[in-house]
């Protein structure tokens, strides 16, 4: 799973007291097989590592996409990230960092922003908010097929106080060299629950296989074999944003619609409605992100997105 560069930092590995918090590590756009042992063998050629994590999602149980990792030395962490940030393993570009130490103040300063001018990159969002903090993290959302900039994105700053300044400095402003006013807000939503009742929808549970996906001309797979067993064994509630996605392509099938929300979170499920008798799509699906957060970003980059010829309606399902 990609995208995971902003995040709460609650589940990495604690520092314990006198310990140098630079000896901690996070490491994002690990890909879906990679276990822990895998990790370790990977990062121990650059010194002792005491301590490795794989952050999973607790109910399925599959990677989230990201890990941490804790040496003995900061000086051994420190030639890891020299070594691995930007490293390629199973296509993918690992992002490796000293972890931030977890704490309220930076859980609650992750700001969503919409209204980006297209040409701006992660460098323009830290010029501009760095005026209200120092920035943690940021990033600018890309389209994975046209590698354009979705106009919407993600910043962090160091403390509560400093993202709130920032939105009532910036949200409604117009950019330089842009026409759109900035949607500056909060991303951290209020804890506000909905349930779903996830189900199976294949009648034999079975794993994943590798599709050829019409629409991306790519290969497309899971790493984790029992996603869909996890669904409507025991008729369990899970904690999710159920979405409804209407104007899908013919060709559109379930893998494809897990694969595109993927970009902007943990897709629990998801599902297009077929046709009993003919087994053709009706045009429309579900997709259930993990939390809000990931739905509202899910809904602004994708609602209106060219997918085989269709233009997507996305839309929380009422």
């Amino acid at each position: 799973m990609e995208a995971k560069d902003v995040k709460d930092a609650s589940d990495q590995i604690e520092s314990k007291e006198g310990e140098d918090p630079n000896c901690n590590l996070i490491v994002n756009y690990l890909p879906p097989t990679v276990a822990e042992g895998d990790l370790r063998r990977l990062f121990e050629p650059h010194g002792s590592v005491t301590q490795v994590k794989v952050i999973r999602d607790k109910y399925l149980g599959h990677s989230l996409g990201y890990g941490f990792v804790k040496f003995e030395t900061a000086e051994a962490a420190a030639a890891a990230v020299s070594a691995l940030n930007g490293f390629t393993l199973d296509n993918k570009k690992l992002k490796v960092s000293v972890a931030r130490p977890h704490s309220k103040e930076i859980a609650k300063s992750n700001m969503y922003i919409s209204g980006i001018p297209p040409s701006w990159t992660k460098s323009e969002i830290d010029q501009l908010f760095s005026e209200y903090g120092k920035v943690i993290e940021s990033r600018v959302l890309y389209d994975p097929v046209t590698k354009q900039s979705r106009g919407v994105g993600f910043c962090r700053v160091d403390t509560h106080q400093n993202a709130l300044k920032a939105i009532a400095a910036l949200n409604g402003a117009t950019p330089t060299g842009g026409s759109t006013k900035l949607v500056v807000k909060l991303a951290d939503p209020p804890k506000v629950t909905r349930k779903f009742v996830a189900y199976n929808p294949f009648q034999q549970p079975a794993a994943p296989a590798y599709r050829f996906n019409p629409l991306q001309q790519s290969r497309l797979g899971f790493g984790f074999p029992g996603f869909y067993q996890g669904f409507g064994q025991d008729k369990k509630d899970f904690q999710g944003v159920c979405l409804f996605i209407y104007h899908l392509p013919p060709e559109c099938d379930e893998a494809t619609l897990h694969q595109l929300f993927s970009n902007f979170g943990t897709v629990l499920s998801s599902r297009v409605m077929k046709d009993f008798q003919t087994g053709r799509s009706k045009g429309f699906g579900f997709v259930n992100m993990l939390n809000d957060q990931q739905a509202q970003a899910a809904i602004s980059g994708l609602n209106g997105f060219q997918l085989g010829g269709k233009y997507l309606k996305v839309s929380y399902k009422k």
